[in-house]
């Protein structure tokens, strides 16, 4: 089974094609998704936690429940990017990967990471911008 982590955010876009158009609202959902392999999921995803939580997202666990914050925002996530590099890899080692394939998927991952929270990073300053 694939794990897929999606965070949607909700704006109002206003369509000012009319008049009459000006006054009316439409909800635009924007849905931001990213992919983690079920190899290195265990190892990553306090690294992904860091990354969300430093940008000041709540994460909540599969409970439901607030997850304590690994990382005031802000803070630096790099030791738990290396860590979950190693831990990474580590989990590959035992499920038979060679070391190029390792490598791939370890630093795919990270970078993944990476880029989905600066997509959240962006999304997150255009929300707070629209409700100032």
């Amino acid at each position: 089974m694939k794990k897929l982590i999606a965070l949607s955010l909700i704006g109002l876009l206003a369509l000012p094609v009319t008049q009459a158009a000006a006054l009316k609202k439409a909800d635009k959902t924007e849905t931001h998704s990213l992919h983690i392999p079920d190899e290195v999921a265990p190892a990553v995803e306090p690294y992904l936690q860091c990354r969300l939580q430093s940008l000041g997202a709540t994460v909540k666990g599969t409970n439901g429940k607030t997850v304590d914050p690994v990382v005031e925002k802000g803070g630096d996530c790099s030791a738990l990017r290396a860590k979950a590099a190693i831990d990474a890899d580590a989990l590959l080692v035992k499920a038979g990967k060679d070391a190029a394939d390792r490598t791939a998927m370890v630093q795919d991952t990270l970078k993944s990471i990476d880029d989905f929270a600066e997509v959240m990073r962006g999304a997150m300053a255009g929300a707070k911008a629209k409700s100032s």
